[in-house]
């Protein structure tokens, strides 16, 4: 069977598609991740505040909460529309993730 040019566009939208469905999957997961920390760094600090021990510090426990805010917003906006935003959501997101665990998590 010839291959036309419109299944050639087809396929390789198939697989920009599945790629895209890969980028946003990981995506996801992460800024659950992100979520599921920012949430832990809160109950940290409640417990440790109640517990009169200083805990991580309100300061860290905002900057969680912003890093998983704006991860979800991005992965929200990447999920719903099909500009330029659908790509580089993802990988905002990813970035954004990267440089949360190096500067409060590595660091």
């Amino acid at each position: 069977m010839a291959m036309t040019s419109g299944s050639k566009t087809v396929r390789m939208t198939e697989q920009a598609s599945m790629a895209g469905r890969l980028l946003r999957g990981v995506s996801g997961a992460i800024t659950a991740g992100l979520v599921i920390l920012a949430l832990t760094m809160i109950i940290a600090q409640l417990v440790a505040t109640r517990a009169s021990y200083p805990g991580p510090g309100w300061a860290v426990v905002v900057v969680h909460l912003l890093f998983a805010i704006g991860a979800v917003l991005l992965q929200r906006a990447s999920d719903r529309r099909r500009t330029a935003v659908r790509w580089w959501g993802p990988l905002i997101v990813l970035v954004l993730a990267g440089a949360l665990l190096w500067f409060w998590w590595w660091q």
